[in-house]
């Protein structure tokens, strides 16, 4: 089955971005999103795909990831 048809937008819940708790290391600014929701396995496929399109075009912006935190810090 594709990614897509895995992936119900409707079961997953994203927070807006906000600052990171260490807003700005090294001259970068930094931000967080918190995700919860079932089936995260879909989404994460999900992400990864749309994240993958997304860098060949911004390729000066870093993103990262990071699933299951154990913190926010």
């Amino acid at each position: 089955a594709s990614i897509s048809k895995d992936f119900d937008p409707a079961a997953v819940n994203i927070t807006d971005p906000c600052p990171a708790p260490l807003e700005r290391i090294k001259n970068k600014y930094r931000f967080v999103s918190v995700v919860n929701g079932a089936k995260l396995g879909a989404f994460r496929k999900r992400l990864r795909e749309e994240v993958m399109a997304w860098r060949r075009e911004h390729k000066n912006i870093d993103f990262y990831a990071d699933i299951d935190a154990l913190t926010l810090m």
